[in-house]
Parts: C-alpha cells; structure tokens; sequence
C-alpha cells in the first residue's frame, strides 16, 4: 500500500515546498515572466533545470527508502491516529491489507494532499466551509474552486509515476473517495461520495481526482453533516486509487442481514461483472442469505435457479454463483467480522476472479453499531406465550407467573431423574424461564433450549419444542450422551404416559379438594396473613406438584412432532393440510364447553319474552348491578341460567392469565353488554357458523372416526402407527385443554387473595387504592406481611414511577423476538423478523396474482366472508363474519360462534384457540405472515382451512369504488 501525502509533519517534500511558494511548480512560474530572451534568463533556465533533476532524483531516492519502511511495517494494522490522514475507506481497506485479507492492489493520496491541492485557496476554502449554514451559493463556489483548480506540477509529476509504477501495461484502475468522517462509528456517508471505475493511466484521472474531492462537498453530504451537527472546519479528504478486478461476480455482503436484522444470517447480493451496476440499480443482484450453522437460502427464483447451474437471464445467459462459492464468501465475511474486538455488523464490497475474492471495502454497519457479537445474548420471543400475556401487564402478575414457571420445570427436571448437580447448574435459567421487558411478557429462548438440552435426544427433542411454542433459533448446546440416563428417563417418561388417564383424574380430583372452598370467594375480613397462609397452602398442595400437566404437555409435543414427521415422509408438504384435517371436531374439548354454553344462554333469552324485554330496557351496566343486588324471584329466576355461566366459566375471560384483569367473577358488565347486542341482532340473519348449539356438532362426532381411518390407509405400511399415534395426539391435546383449564381456576383465587390484600393495604393508607396492589411484587408483599416494614414506605412513590412506565410501555410495540447483545436495554437489542423463502414466495406468486396468503392449515372446511380485523378482545364483531387477528387466548372463545372463520398471524398448530376452533368446526388458518398488513376490514375472501390459504377476491377498496360506479 502506498500513502503519497501523509498528514504528518515533512510528509511530502515536493508537495510542501510547492505549497510555501504559492502553489506553482517552478516550471509554470518560470513560463510567466514573459519569455525574456536575454542571455542571462537563459542561463537562468538552465540551472534552474539542472537543479529540478538533480532534485527529482533526491525525491525518487528519499520515496524509495519510505515505501520500503512502508512495506516492512505493512503487516500491522494501521493506528487510529492515521483516521484522519487515510480516511474511513482507506483506513479499514489499510486494515484488510495488513491482516492478510486479499485486496486489488492500491496507493492512497492522504488528506493532506487535498490541501495541497487547494494552495493559495484554502484560506477561502475553509472560510466558506465555517461559514455553510444550508446556502446553496457557498457550496457552488466551493465546488467551483475544487472543479476549476488545476492540479500543480508536482502533484501532477508524483501521481504519474505512483499510476506508472502501480497500473502499468494499462491496468485499470478506480478513483474512490475516503473522507476523513466517511465510514466512521456513526456515520458511513454512504452512496453520497464518487467513485469513478476503469480508468487508465491514459485517461482522464485528474478530472476523476477532482470529482472525488468535489463530492466530499456535495450538498446531499454537506446537508446530512449539518443536520448530524458533525460539520468541521477542517474537513477534508483522501483519495484510494485501486486496480479494478475483472469479475466474473461482484456484489455486497452484510454479516447481519438488513432486510430482517437477524445477527445469525448473513445476507450475500452478487451480479454479474463489476460491481457498479449493482450499486447504481442498473443490474438485478442474486441474494442468498446463510446462516450460522451454514445453511444457504435463496431468496428469489431466479437464485435458486443459479444453484442448479442453470444459464441465467440476468447474467446473459452464463452461469451464476455456486453453492461452495457463497458459503465461501459468508465464511470470508465472518472473518472479517470476528478479526475486530468488538464483534460488530459489516457492509463488505467484493469481487470475484476465478477462484480469488477480493475485498474493495469495508464499512460498519452504522444502524448496528451497538451491537457487539461478543457479549453475553439473551433471545425474548412471544411466539406462544402471547395468548396468555399479550400486551402490557404488571409487576404483581410477572413476578407470580415467573415462580411459577420456575418451580413447575425444576419439579419436572427432578421427576425425569436429572441430576441435582445440573439443575442447579442452569438455576440462573430456571429463575428466567420468562422475563419482563417493557411490561411485556416474554419466553427467554436461551433458558428453555438449555433446559431441553439435559434431557436425552436433544436434537429432536428441539424440533417438538419449537413445533409446539412456534419458535426456532439457531442454537448449539451440548448435548446430554449417558445411555444409562436415557434409558431410565425413556422408562420413567413411559411410565407416566401408561398412567396419564389416571394421574389426570388424581390431580383433577386434588385440585377440586384443594380449591372447592374457595371458588369465587371474595376472602371478606381476611387478614393479610390468613391470605398468605391460603396462598402458601395453595402453593404447597397444588402448584408443588404440577408435573401431570407438564408430562401430558411433553407427551402432546412428542407424539404431534413424531407424527408430523411420519406424514411429512410419505405426503411432503400435505403433511400439516391433512393433520389439521385430521385433528378437527375431535369432540371431548373441555375448553370448547364455554362457547357452546355461551349460545345456548343466548337462545334461552331469546325464548324468553321478559328475558327480552329486560335486555332490551335496560344497558349492560344496568342489568350488571341488578344482578349484583339480587333482585326479586323474578329476576332471579331469570338471572340463574346466568349465574350458572359465571360460576362455571366466569374465570375464563380474555387475558385471564393477567392478576389485573377483571373477569367475570368481579365485573360481570361485559357479559351482559354482550347478551344485549345478541338479542338486539335477532332476527338480523347475522349468526354464527356455530349454529343455535353444539348439539349439530357433536352429531358430527362420529366423522373423527372415519377421518383418522382415511389418513391411516392412504400411509401405506407406516398405516398402523399413523394411526396409532394420531389416536394418542389427539388424546394428549383434550386432556392438555382439560388440565391447563385448572390453570385459568388458580390463578383466578390468587386474584382474589391480591386484591383483598390490596384491599386491606388501602385501608391502611400504605397505597392509594385497592388495584395498585398490582404494580407492586410478590415477594414485596409478602416480606412486608412477614414483617419487613422498612420497605413499605416509598410504595406510594415506586407505584406511581411504575404506572407511568406501564401506561408509556404500553403504546410501544410489542416486537415478536428480540436478541439483547448485554444489558436488557433498547440500545442493545434487534428486532428480529423471518425473511420470506423462495418457495413461500413462489407460492404466492403462482397463485391469484399474489393475492393469496398461506399458512398453517387449522381444518375446519371452505368458506368466503367479509373480513372483521380484531386488534383487541373488546372489539366485539358482528355475527357473520370471518375474524383476523394477530393472535388470541383462550378467554377469545366467547367470540368464535360469532364468525365463520379465524384467521391468525401468530401461533402455531396447538395453540389454545386454533384447538378449540377446530373443536368448533370453524375454518382455521394460523401463523399467516403479515396478516393484520394485508387484510382490511371490509375485505372479501375466501379461506380454505384445510389447505391453509385465504385469497383475497375483492380488497374494501375495490369494493367500494365498485359501489360508487354503481351509483352513478
């Protein structure tokens, strides 16, 4: 490498000379003294010329000794001190030389070279620069002083002979700029400072010089440092000159890909030739994204076609990249990455010639540069823990499921004969097996793969996981290989599934023991001790020993995974379709009860001439506090059908699993606000797909049967145990709703114990009002009841900090999985999306014009609608149509018999809802990228749950554009 015009004192000694006498080369000045033909000018001239050559040889020697010392110390990485002198560019393009990286060969004029190039003018030139405050008049002279400058002689000489020794034989070469703040910490200038391509020494480099310069002043560049406030009076900048590669391929390469942020995928875009038609849009790139365990996607067709060596249109008709290729150029990025300290995001610009790759330039990525690789990562996801904490929720509620969460896994840990030794070893992650951020409840990824890898299998084990959580990350952990253990935790997981049934009916039956007393109590007169006695009863008898459910949870994971796996074998991508299918109208559903007794209340109103006309004169709120006086016979006798409802089924309401919400139990309005606009609809011919009961329904039952003999038969000899297992999947999912329903009964008693401690709190003047109970934490309120008083006293101060962060958190977004590189902060945290692939893409574009959108198919059958969005359970929709929504939780279930479809974007395939929909018979799609995007309400489309795809037939735009033409 070569640095023509360094920044330090006596850098150049031609260039600094040129510059004390005004700029000129003794050549030029001699010209201007009017060609005087005396014979003492003459003699003049011919010493002047003599001492020009022997100078130029003095120059040529004194070079000669600075880039051998050069070239000895090149295979350092050059001091940050040289920043200003290289420029961005050419300190990182430095960086790659001396660190063994291949690069084109390349000499750089350092920054002081401009300033010498500016001579008399740079006075001028700086003033104006100090004083740009947005004119466009100070940057056109500024322009002009750069463009109409002439290069003096010396300069002119020096780069001559750098291009001839460099370039000779008529190499090509660019001229690229490297400002001193272009390709910095923060700010990368980036497509706003010229490079100018093929030049040879017989072109016209001066002028491409010049436009370098010019640009660094350009007033896009100029307006972007005025608005960062990084505007300086002693901007300046370098200039690389670089041999052009004569590329089969060039193209850009970013070690975190931009388009989804996900740090574990690399996104590499390449075209043919040199890489200017790339950067300029004129050429169409092949993007391939690899990951970390180097796997490579297409992200188009027209790159998977490349992969099957097939002759490309965009290429003219050669060959495109190879697979070995790609993976070469993800590897050459990741080393690049990984040879700074601080393991950041890097925008690589490379060519490829035959077998070599060359590297042209390497900037951060300035939209990461907080991101740093090497620190310790925390990955947050909401897959499947949405449908119970969707949104924001409170202190009291997060530190009650998180010890919740831990005490049932360690419980499940030690029942599958796991070591104390390694339980212990992963307490951190046991304590985190969810975690806050934002007020927003998330599953930490890092902590349930770490727990999964102590059990035998781990590998496929993984996969069921993630199939059933509806997550996936690229994870490496060791895995667990003592056969002895496996074979005992395989005959101890057997075990347990023999006896399922009868461990299910044990706990059921402990469980109404336990907590029989104290459904839908209000604890009235308790004190705060008596309720933490209940709780720690509770706590003791029912959440100490939660294991039943957790085992029917795995076994449901195993035998789902196993026989997604067997369809997958022998129908490919028909697999889900005829699962789906097969796992509909199941019957035994406990947790579809709630919607079938919901539209037989209805129907009994109906019937009911004084049910209606009580509903009709009276509001929602009205008939909530009749209910809670008890009024006369009459009213109770109308009354107790809905009494019955709210004892039954009163815990289970939209967001149940959050300690604040009001269920039904402590605010019965919603239910009878809901009753109202269902008599006032009637006769509407507005219904749900559901019918007037589920007695239809369960006629249809006996169709399960056939269904799960159809699905065997056409399995060939894997016949039987398709059979079998769909019989035990189909099993562990009823129960699976049976059990955790018992969840939605206990959390439902430790509301009511909070509040009547929050009660008694407020009484006591130690907060304000009874609800505030929920910003504070368990164990703040426990060790306050044990005793430890001092802490109580900034409560008032830490509710209000912490109800202010709720209702500030609560209008932020909600991203579905976020990676933390450090500190749980938003500057250290990446959104992460999922990036299409080819075939989801190819899907959609060979269908309907892309107006089809795909996704899990839920089963349910065929159906067209008009679209009703959801964005929250309050929302209530009229009958009739097809809802979408980003997700839902079980308490959604009261509006299922509304619609005649569901639609989700988030979930997966055993999702509480998606359960009970098919249970229902209603057309379900779930995990529909971008749905609550693409679907508007008003839209009209046709679902087909069994496939697992919606077409849109008219948008709510089309339709009314077409009802206004019809007017006319």
């Amino acid at each position: 490498m070569r640095i023509e015009c360094r920044g330090e004192k006596g850098g150049n000694v031609p260039l600094e000379r040129s510059r004390e006498e005004g700029g000129n080369a003794p050549s030029e000045r001699s010209g201007e003294e009017g060609g005087n033909a005396s014979s003492e000018s003459s003699r003049k001239k011919g010493r002047n010329a003599a001492f020009r050559e022997r100078q130029r040889e003095k120059e040529e020697a004194m070079e000669k000794g600075k880039r051998e010392e050069r070239e000895r110390s090149s295979g350092r990485i050059p001091d940050l001190s040289l920043l200003p002198v290289l420029g961005g560019k050419g300190w990182h393009l430095q960086r790659l030389r001396a660190l063994g990286f291949l690069t084109p060969d390349f000499f750089i004029w350092g920054s002081s070279c401009f300033y010498d190039f500016l001579g008399e003018e740079l006075s001028r030139f700086q003033e104006l620069l100090l004083s740009y405050r947005g004119e466009r008049e100070i940057l056109e002279e500024m322009r002009n002083l750069i463009l109409g400058r002439e290069l003096p002689l010396r300069m002119r000489e020096s780069l001559d002979r750098e291009l001839r020794l460099h370039f000779p034989d008529g190499r090509r070469f660019a001229v690229r700029s490297s400002a001193v703040d272009e390709d910095g910490e923060r700010h990368s200038f980036a497509g706003m400072m010229d490079s100018v391509l093929n030049l040879s020494t017989e072109d016209d480099y001066i002028a491409a010089l010049k436009s370098c310069y010019a640009s660094c002043f350009s007033e896009r560049a100029m307006e972007y440092r005025r608005r960062e406030g990084i505007l300086r009076g002693d901007l300046s900048i370098a200039v690389i000159f670089q041999e052009m590669v004569e590329a089969d391929f060039s193209g850009v390469l970013f070690t975190t890909d931009p388009a989804t942020n996900d740090p574990d995928e690399l996104l590499v875009s390449l075209a043919a030739g040199s890489g200017e038609g790339l950067v300029s849009g004129s050429k169409d790139s092949l993007d391939y994204t690899v990951d970390i365990l180097g796997r490579l996607s297409p992200c188009s067709e027209e790159a998977e076609r490349a992969l099957r060596d097939s002759p490309l249109k965009a290429f003219g008709g050669r060959r495109g990249p190879s697979a070995s290729l790609i993976l070469r150029l993800a590897e050459l990025g990741r080393a690049v990455e990984r040879s700074y300290p601080r393991r950041r995001a890097r925008d690589l610009e490379f060519a490829v010639r035959g077998d070599e790759i060359y590297l042209l330039q390497d900037r951060l990525i300035t939209a990461y540069r907080q991101i740093d690789k090497n620190r310790a990562r925390t990955i947050l996801d909401n897959a499947n823990i949405i449908e119970s904490y969707a949104g924001v929720t409170t202190d009291l509620t997060y530190s009650f499921a998180r010890e919740v969460y831990e005490k049932i896994y360690r419980q499940t840990l030690r029942h599958f004969l796991i070591p104390e030794k390694e339980i212990e070893r992963i307490r951190p992650e046991l304590s985190h097996m969810i975690v806050f951020y934002e007020n927003k409840i998330y599953y930490c990824l890092n902590s349930w793969y770490k727990m999964t890898a102590l059990y035998p299998g781990y590998e496929k084990n993984k996969s069921y996981m993630e199939a059933m959580m509806g997550v996936k990350v690229e994870w490496k952990e060791p895995v667990q290989k003592a056969k002895l253990r496996k074979v005992r935790i395989y005959l101890r997981f057997l075990k347990r599934m023999l006896r399922i049934e009868r461990d299910s009916r044990n706990f059921l039956r402990r469980f109404e023991r336990v907590t029989a007393p104290y459904q839908g109590a209000d604890f009235e007169g308790w004190e705060n001790s008596a309720l933490k006695a209940l709780y720690a009863k509770l706590e003791r008898e029912i959440l100490d020993d939660f294991t039943t459910p957790i085992i029917n949870d795995i076994a449901a994971m195993l035998s789902y995974g196993s026989l997604l796996s067997l369809l997958r074998k022998k129908r490919g991508e028909d697999a889900e379709m005829l699962l789906g299918r097969a796992l509909s109208r199941q019957g035994g559903v406990e947790s579809a009860e709630q919607s079938f007794a919901y539209r037989e209340l209805v129907e009994k109103l109906r019937e009911d001439p004084r049910g209606r006309a009580l509903f009709r004169e009276h509001s929602g709120k009205e008939l909530s506090e009749l209910f809670k006086r008890r009024g006369g016979k009459e009213e109770e006798a109308l009354f107790s059908g809905i009494r019955s409802y709210i004892k039954r089924f009163g815990a289970r309401s939209m967001e149940e699993l959050k300690l604040e919400t009001l269920t039904l139990l402590e605010d019965p309005e919603p239910l009878f606000s809901a009753l109202k606009e269902e008599l006032r609809r009637e006769g509407s011919g507005k219904s749900g797909r559901i019918g007037k009961s589920g007695k239809a329904h369960k006629k249809k039952r006996g169709m399960a049967g056939r269904r799960e003999r159809r699905l065997s038969k056409g399995m060939g000899r894997m016949g039987l145990s398709v059979y079998l297992l769909l019989r035990l999947t189909k099993y562990f999912i009823r129960n699976r709703e049976r059990l955790r329903l018992r969840r939605t009964y206990i959390y439902a008693i430790v509301r009511r114990i909070f509040l009547r401690i929050g009660k008694n709190l407020a009484g006591e003047g130690l907060i304000s009002e009874e609800r505030d109970i929920f910003f504070l934490t368990k164990p703040e309120i426990f060790s306050w009841i044990d005793g430890e008083r001092e802490d109580s006293r900034g409560w008032k101060e830490r509710i209000a900090g912490r109800k202010k962060k709720f209702l500030e958190n609560r209008e932020k977004p909600a991203p579905p999985r976020m990676y933390f590189y450090g500190e749980l902060c938003p500057e250290n945290m990446l959104s992460v999306s999922k990036r299409s692939s080819a075939a989801e893409r190819r899907r959609e574009r060979s269908t309907s014009g892309g107006r089809r959108l795909f996704g899990i198919p839920g089963g349910g059958g065929k159906i067209r609608g008009e679209i009703r969005i959801v964005r929250k359970p309050e929302d209530l929709p009229e009958p009739g149509f097809i809802l979408a929504a980003e997700r839902t939780d079980p308490g959604w279930t009261v509006l299922f018999p509304r619609a005649k479809a569901l639609l989700i974007e988030r979930g997966s395939l055993l999702s509480h809802s998606a359960v009970i929909a098919r249970e229902m018979g209603l057309p379900v799609v779930i995990c529909v990228p971008g749905l609550m995007k693409k679907l508007h309400d008003g839209d009209r489309v046709f679902v087909n749950g069994t496939e697992g795809w919606i077409e849109i037939e008219e948008s709510q735009e089309a339709g009314e554009e077409r009802s206004a033409g019809s007017r006319k």
